[in-house]
């Protein structure tokens, strides 16, 4: 999961744990506030009852049921307050209509509490299972103490807690959808600043695009001291790749030459029919030795032009030519590998004569290294309306599954490849010099069954000027 998503996420639920806690804590205070209102409505009721209770005799029922009788609305709806009057033993003395289905009965604990002139207050559940709210207090008769039971049923608090419910939940979920929203924003703009350190790692680690910086100015602190660090790091790995491919291209050059001669003389003393036997086998070893110095100096050499952004010299090649020249050149290569040319079209594509060549070149001797003795390397050219694909294939141990997606790192080195000698350049080489035409390059393996190269490159009539790519 990328990083936006993740702060998006993390906001997103401190949001909504915020607004949980505010949902519970608003519902909780207004069924709190409301009941204390309710509260307080009843004991006003039980108050005005029992100062008009004074100058009522307990005995005189009909003085008592007048008292309770008036109708009185409670202040939080349209439900009439119920009033109740008790001796001081609990026994009923006189009850309001609407109290005389319900069990408003005073238990021994609370009538111990109302005992010495106080109050109670408590919910109890009537007779449908409603929550009744209840208040009761002692008060003076002419003739002894009575007690007054003012209640009234919670459903207007009930029903108003439960409108303020619905009302959080809209309110929660429309904060949800928003604090999501306003989340990813926050997020991506704050990481929007560090996406040009990204896009520049990436094409740096893609290209090898050296001489790429970042530049910030003015920015938070956290990404300029980032921004700051990637550029330097940047400049110290230019400078480092800089000397290492001037280091490279400078001893390359310095042994093409002598390595040159070398082999121009080897090969006027292998002219010479009276050599001895064993002389000629010592000077065809150092031959083929220096053969292959030669190959590792072009190769390093190749290498330090990719590096250096050579300009590659585009021109129509005929490469069905440059596969005959280079069949030439490799067949004799290996007297107990047979190189073929299997099918071949004639294309001609727009690119680097010599760079195409070597990448030919590279993919053949690869072929012939890794065959066993009395196998068979082929290569073909096949054409179709606008591209052109060169195949190598050989029957040699195949490659490794785990080592295919690196076989075109440079100095990269698989398993079957360290047994067989070499340097592990001819793949980048190769890999580079395709790409570098607009084209590309793929492997197929099977090991113990062997490999097949492809490469495409667009032909003449298809390619557009390209600039060069670096390796």
């Amino acid at each position: 999961m990328s990083l936006r998503w993740r702060l998006t996420i993390w906001y997103a639920v401190a949001s909504l744990a915020t607004l949980a806690a505010l949902f519970f804590a608003v519902r909780r205070l207004t069924g709190s506030i409301l009941l204390s209102d309710l509260d307080s409505d009843l004991q006003n009721q039980a108050h005005n009852i029992a100062s008009n209770l004074s100058a009522v005799s307990l005995a005189d029922a009909s003085e008592l049921e007048h008292l309770v009788r008036e109708p009185r609305e409670i202040s939080l709806g349209p439900g009439r307050v119920m009033i109740v009057i008790d001796d001081s033993q609990g026994n009923e003395l006189a009850a309001s209509p609407s109290a005389r289905d319900q069990p408003l009965t005073l238990s021994e604990a609370d009538l111990s509490t109302l005992a010495d002139g106080g109050s109670l207050t408590r919910s109890l559940k009537s007779a449908t299972q409603h929550t009744i709210r209840l208040y009761a207090e002692t008060a003076p008769a002419s003739d002894g103490d009575a007690i007054v039971v003012a209640a009234a049923s919670t459903s207007a608090v009930d029903a108003a807690v439960d409108r303020v419910e619905t009302i959080l939940i809209g309110v929660v979920s429309a904060g949800a959808v928003v604090s999501i929203g306003v989340g990813y924003v926050v997020a991506r703009e704050g990481l929007a600043r560090l996406q040009k350190v990204v896009d520049i790692a990436v094409k740096t680690e893609a290209f090898s695009l050296l001489d790429r910086r970042i530049a910030a100015r003015n920015e938070p602190a956290e990404v300029q001291k980032l921004a700051d660090a990637f550029d330097a790091m940047l400049e110290r790995l230019q400078h480092a790749f800089a000397q290492q491919r001037d280091f490279v291209a400078n001893v390359s050059h310095e042994l093409r030459t002598p390595l040159t001669a070398l082999q121009g003389n080897l090969d006027v003393l292998l002219m010479d029919p009276s050599l001895d036997p064993e002389v000629r086998d010592h000077l065809e070893r150092l031959s083929g030795e220096t053969a292959r110095l030669i190959r590792l100096v072009a190769n390093l050499l190749s290498l330090a032009s990719a590096e250096a952004g050579r300009r590659l010299d585009m021109r129509p090649v005929e490469l069905d030519v440059v596969i005959l020249e280079v069949y030439r050149e490799q067949g004799t290569r290996r007297a107990d590998v047979r190189l073929r040319l299997g099918h071949e079209d004639q294309a001609r594509v727009s690119g680097d004569r010599e760079m195409l060549k070597q990448l030919v070149t590279n993919l053949v001797e690869n072929a012939l290294k890794y065959s066993p003795s009395g196998a068979e390397v082929r290569l073909s050219l096949y054409r179709d309306r606008t591209l052109a694909r060169l195949e190598v294939t050989d029957s040699g141990p195949g490659i490794a599954p785990e080592d295919l997606p690196h076989i075109f790192e440079r100095f990269y080195r698989g398993k079957n490849a360290a047994r067989a000698g070499g340097t592990g350049l001819g793949l980048a080489i190769a890999h580079w010099v395709a790409t570098a035409h607009g084209g590309r390059i793929d492997v197929e393996s099977a090991l113990g069954k062997g490999t097949t190269f492809r490469v495409w490159l667009p032909l003449a009539e298809a390619a557009g000027p390209r600039d060069s790519t670096r390796l």
